[in-house]
């Protein structure tokens, strides 16, 4: 009995040492893993009756929004997105307002936005705009109905839009020409530079210079232009008549048009470490 007892267990032990068989596994289900194509960027296209919108607004977390002026009667809209189960993609009339929105599936506090899309639109001649971007470019071009835009980071480009403008930027460039009679534009880290004003204008920026130039003399209103540390640089054509008060902390102030007393169009410029330059163009 104890021998049959020890040659059990000797067996048992042997069993339980031996190497487990190995299955080999299909070639292709491993390089499926390897080399599995990433999900197909997902394009949502809507098209909306012009009638009755006034104000088109474009929202995202990160990524770009590019909106353009258009003729006709139909606002088109387009959401791309390279991981659509990342995105909640929005678009809708809400009274007088086209909403287009990409947001995060998952937003609770302690998670990052990880919703990445691009927001197009063409919009009509007259019609306002509203355009936020968390991390991102924001392109306007042919757009007369104003525009309101926010970015915390990323430049902002603008061609040919007039109407009131309203911008703000994080950490960004803000350039191109706008054609318009009130623009308030505001850096924290980067430059403004404007072409093609044609009224009134306010641009600030924390650290960054500041460049605006007008294409006809001004009649009247104003200037106001703050930099912490950067250049200021406001170009005026022949004809134009200005007041001026032009304060730097360190640098250089030079007024190549001079003052006129009573001049109905006023400029006031300061920066703490920079030059101020009034340009005749």
């Amino acid at each position: 009995m104890r021998t049959r007892a020890r040659v059990l267990a000797a067996a048992l032990l042997a069993a339980a040492l031996a190497p487990a068989a190995v299955v080999p596994a299909r070639a292709g289900t491993v390089l499926s893993g390897l080399f599995s194509a990433p999900p197909a960027p997902k394009t949502i296209t809507k098209d909306f009756p012009a009638a009755g919108i006034k104000t088109v607004s474009a929202q995202v977390a990160i990524g770009d929004i590019s909106l353009h002026g258009v003729s006709g009667s139909t606002i088109t809209a387009q959401v791309s997105n390279d991981e659509p189960s990342e995105c909640d993609v929005t678009m809708e009339v809400v009274g007088s307002e086209l909403r287009i929105e990409a947001r995060g599936t998952n937003r609770w506090f302690w998670q990052a936005d990880r919703c990445r899309a691009k927001i197009s639109a063409g919009v009509p001649s007259g019609t306002a705009v509203l355009a936020s971007a968390g991390e991102g470019d924001v392109r306007a071009s042919g757009l007369a109905g104003g525009a309101n835009i926010h970015v915390g980071s990323g430049n902002i480009l603008l061609k040919n839009v007039s109407g009131a403008l309203r911008i703000h930027d994080g950490n960004g460039l803000v350039s191109g020409s706008a054609n318009s009679a009130q623009v308030d534009a505001e850096v924290g880290n980067g430059s403004v530079n404007l072409d093609g004003l044609t009224g009134s204008a306010e641009a600030k920026t924390g650290n960054g210079n500041v460049r605006l130039a007008w294409a006809k003399a001004p009649k009247m209103g104003s200037a106001a232009v703050k930099t912490g540390h950067g250049d200021e640089v406001l170009e005026f054509p022949q004809g134009a008549e200005i007041q001026t008060s032009l304060v730097s902390g360190l640098g250089r102030v030079a007024n190549e048009i001079g003052d006129a007393a009573g001049a109905p169009f006023s400029v006031s410029a300061a920066t703490g470490l920079g030059n101020i330059i009034i340009k005749k163009k």
